[in-house]
């Protein structure tokens, strides 16, 4: 009942404040703008040093088989050594491109979350601990990151040398751990402490995570709805992602800025 009332004063919230809504949901776009710009090229390059590693893997897999070695020498064979190091670099850049561009947007936007709800920040000075904050969030994204290339990576070499579909109890686990950063961080971004949110997290789960569930629940069958769209046809499904997706990020911050500093 309690989180009822709090979205609807969320919705209220954005209405009363239409200027600054607006201007997060722009800032919104803006930053999948530049975020598919600049991180394309890294991921194409990382897509196709991964199918390399595929094609390759047959070669690798027989001489580890002949000798009776293991996965890591088949990882550490000359036809796939090489494109590690290249991915190794890659996921590198592509971290410090991410982090930058998600701060620098995403800091203003939490920021505009805080001042609709009655929290006076300046930007700078919660710029400077969202860069803080966001070290450890970020850290624990890289880790489920490459959990999540080490799945495709097996999945490749599964269905190359098997020619079987390996199970998907992997990505099902990778996807709660997601959200379980993604529940911590929230409520990190509204009190500005990583050990707050640890606290506030797990003292008040029974209140804030169905909360930050729905959300997150709302947000994925958003992007479903919109891929098979695209599929069918990419600039209505474009159009409706926009307007579904876009303004639900705003409400969702205004929705957990409001339910945070009411615990």
């Amino acid at each position: 009942m309690k989180e009822t009332i709090k979205l609807k004063q969320a919705f209220k919230t954005a209405y009363a404040n239409k200027g600054l809504f607006l201007l997060s949901c722009v800032l919104d776009i803006i930053l999948f703008l530049i975020y598919g710009f600049a991180t394309a090229p890294i991921y194409n390059k990382l897509l196709a040093h991964i199918n390399l590693i595929g094609s390759n893997a047959g070669t690798a897999v027989q001489e580890a088989t002949r000798y009776s070695q293991g996965f890591f020498s088949i990882l550490a064979h000359e036809s796939i050594k090489p494109y590690l190091y290249k991915i190794a670099l890659l996921l590198l850049l592509l971290a410090a491109t991410v982090y930058l561009i998600y701060c620098i947007l995403q800091a203003i936007n939490w920021k505009i979350a805080l001042q609709m709800t009655g929290k006076k920040i300046r930007y700078l000075d919660y710029f400077k601990k969202f860069l803080i904050i966001n070290i450890i969030w970020f850290i624990l994204y890289i880790i489920y990151y490459l959990l999540v290339l080490a799945v495709d990576l097996r999945k490749i070499l599964i269905t190359t040398i098997a020619q079987a579909q390996p199970s998907s109890v992997l990505n099902i686990i990778l996807t709660f751990y997601l959200i379980i950063i993604a529940y911590f961080a929230a409520i990190s971004y509204i009190q500005l402490s990583v050990k707050k949110s640890w606290q506030t997290g797990t003292k008040k789960i029974k209140q804030l995570f169905p909360s930050v569930l729905l959300i997150a629940a709302y947000l994925m069958l958003i992007n479903i709805i919109t891929g098979q769209l695209i599929y069918f046809n990419p600039i209505i499904g474009m159009i409706t992602g926009t307007i579904l997706l876009i303004p639900a990020f705003t409400i969702g911050r205004i929705y957990i800025s409001l339910l945070i500093n009411k615990t």
